[in-house]
């Protein structure tokens, strides 16, 4: 709904010329046996890896949580690198804090692989600095039942309003 109304503003068109289809999956495919895991605790990012999607951003509250809440968090990356140079600085900074063993990257997963990572989350974030209109894997992280926390902009909020399972932050 929220996307739509952008269209229907940039397209200057009046709301009943825009049809919604939300975005559907196969659940069969996202089922867990048992519960998600919490010991440790993993914190998962599934999206290519870009100063966009704010992979950054949730490696400083990975940090926080650790250092300040003295949580024992895992940080599991899966995703494409899309800046070599951006991923090099997150991966020196992860060194620099002696997190280096509580961080893995998996690169980029087939279906098999993703549906596996998700149910070895225990929560779930791409903290994106834009606008997100679908959200895919943000979508699958909820339907494998792992809590999602996405930011309070483009579909977050109307996602995480229907589904539930989510928090907003600023």
């Amino acid at each position: 709904e929220w996307y739509a109304q952008r269209m229907t503003e940039f397209l200057r068109v009046p709301p009943e010329a825009v049809r919604i289809v939300r975005t559907a999956l196969d659940v069969e495919h996202y089922l867990r046996e048992g519960p998600r895991p919490r010991e440790p605790f993993t914190l998962g990012y599934l999206s290519v890896i870009t100063p966009r999607k704010g992979l950054d951003i949730l490696v400083e509250a990975w940090r926080l949580l650790i250092k300040e809440q003295k949580r024992d968090i895992r940080l599991r990356v899966a995703g494409r690198v899309l800046s070599d140079g951006y991923f090099a600085s997150l991966k020196a900074k992860i060194a620099h804090w002696g997190l280096s063993d509580r961080f893995e990257h998996l690169g980029e997963v087939d279906a098999k692989g993703k549906h596996e990572f998700l149910r070895g989350c225990s929560a779930f974030s791409v903290p994106s600095r834009f606008h997100e209109t679908r959200a895919l894997a943000v979508i699958e992280a909820m339907a494998t039942g792992v809590p999602v926390v996405v930011p309070d902009s483009g579909t977050f909020p109307e996602l995480t309003a229907r589904v539930g399972g989510g928090l907003l932050f600023p």
